[in-house]
């Protein structure tokens, strides 16, 4: 995919989007011909359209709506006047109230989409939108259309590169106090190693956009313990990183696909190094994400204090405060403040409830958090051992203590760390509500796995 180019005539009243795709005008048509495709792009990350009426005919409509991060639909409708596959389609474009009726009050536009075959297997893409009058242009486009668009595009190089993902096998495997839910995407093609990419707590279901950048390779996603699928025996007892890194030895072993590779993030990261710290022979290369290792920062005393705090909050007043303390700490740039468990929080600043619900067995306030942050590596371990690793910081993230983290590791084995596009959630293309910089970030991982 070329990057999304955009003309602005005032006098033509028009604004062009254009770029280019490797696939054929029919795939590309599909992305418009398809509800279920056109829902994967159609619409800004943060607002994942869903499509409830598609009928693309001279005469015919589409409604959909979008949903944002905090709940709000937005709703919009085409009014399709002309069809020709795979080639071209014309429909006025209108923004719609609540009960599906036309907005009166938001200009509608009429957008022309061309799809033309631009030779040796590229489809160029380009759409149109004419504008009513030099108000509504000027009108539209304050309100973010085409920033939104932009984005909206750039999310179908995705979709089509999920026409090469292989759909996965799920599989469980029985550990000490768990049962692990996995999946595996095979490669039979590939030369390469495996590639995990692990999280903690997050799940597989946290990696489905950067997976479709790697469909060139044999993957393997996972729900550690207690996270999504994979039960416990025992819901509120804490887990550790020595358990998390076991788990990952007996999941590697059960794969017997050799030495792999692993992109791990954030807690995730911290068990990856625990496991090549025991295990190095299971490891080629381990990039580790933003590890939240507490113990090797300078402000460690305050840092530990703090993750204490959160928990303490987490177990004394629930699921909002807890969850308010820790994105307090985790968004705090620069040192931690000694008096953090002093300074209020609003739980409602951050969408989560004030209400206690009494339950205490969220994965990562109740069993993750306090072990996972403050676990002290054994970087005798990890210098010697063969596996390649690179720590990895986020350009958005700078100060912010993963962020400083990982930059801490890094120098206690005589390394610098690597900067990867976007923040802590870089990869996300959407998933859990959070908004990275996938494609930008899979192709910094690329670089670096080599």
């Amino acid at each position: 995919m070329t990057a999304t180019a955009v003309r602005k005539d005032q006098k033509a009243l028009t604004m062009t989007m254009s770029t280019e795709f490797d696939a054929t005008p029919e795939r590309v048509w599909q992305l418009w011909a398809d509800p279920r495709q056109l829902e994967r792009w159609w619409g800004p990350p943060t607002y994942p359209a869903t499509v409830t009426t598609h009928d693309l005919e001279p005469g015919g409509r589409v409604e959909y709506h979008m949903t944002g991060p905090e709940g709000d639909q937005p709703r919009g409708y085409w009014e399709i006047t002309k069809v020709d596959p795979p080639h071209l389609l014309v429909f006025n474009d209108g923004f719609a109230n609540d009960d599906g009726t036309p907005n009166t009050d938001l200009p509608a536009t009429e957008a022309r989409v061309r799809i033309t075959d631009v030779g040796n297997g590229r489809t160029s893409l380009e759409i149109e939108s004419l504008f009513p009058s030099a108000e509504a242009m000027e009108q539209v486009l304050a309100m973010g259309m085409e920033e939104g668009m932009k984005q909206a595009i750039g999310q179908i190089k995705a979709v089509l590169a999920s026409d090469n993902l292989p759909e996965p096998e799920t599989h469980t495997l029985e550990v000490p106090g768990a049962v692990l839910s996995y999946d595996v995407r095979h490669n039979p093609a590939s030369t390469k190693p495996m590639l995990l990419l692990i999280g903690s707590p997050m799940g597989a279901a946290g990696f489905g956009t950067l997976s479709k950048h790697f469909s060139d390779r044999s993957l393997v996603t996972y729900d550690p313990r207690g996270s999504e699928r994979s039960i416990t025996t025992d819901p509120a007892s804490p887990s550790n990183p020595d358990e998390h890194a076991d788990d990952l030895h007996r999941l590697i072993t059960t794969l017997d696909a050799g030495a792999v590779d692993i992109f791990a993030s954030s807690g995730g990261a911290v068990n990856a190094l625990v496991l090549v710290a025991k295990h190095p022979e299971l490891v080629q290369n381990l990039i580790a994400h933003e590890p939240p290792a507490v113990h090797v920062l300078p402000d460690r005393e305050a840092a530990l204090a703090a993750t204490r705090n959160v928990s303490e909050t987490y177990q004394k007043q629930g699921m909002g405060w807890g969850m308010a303390k820790f994105i307090a700490l985790a968004s705090n740039k620069g040192e931690v403040p000694t008096d953090f468990a002093d300074q209020p929080v609003d739980p409602a600043m951050f969408g989560m409830p004030t209400d206690d619900d009494g339950t205490r067995d969220d994965v990562l306030l109740g069993q993750n958090l306090v072990a996972g942050t403050s676990y002290e590596f054994d970087f005798e371990a990890l210098a010697q051992a063969p596996t390649r690793i690179v720590l990895a910081a986020g350009a958005e993230s700078e100060g912010e203590l993963a962020h400083r983290a990982a930059k801490g590791v890094a120098e206690r084995l005589g390394k610098s760390a690597v900067t990867f596009p976007s923040h802590h959630g870089g990869f996300l293309g959407g998933e859990y509500g959070q908004q990275g910089d996938p494609d930008a970030f899979a192709a910094k991982l690329r670089e670096v796995l080599g």
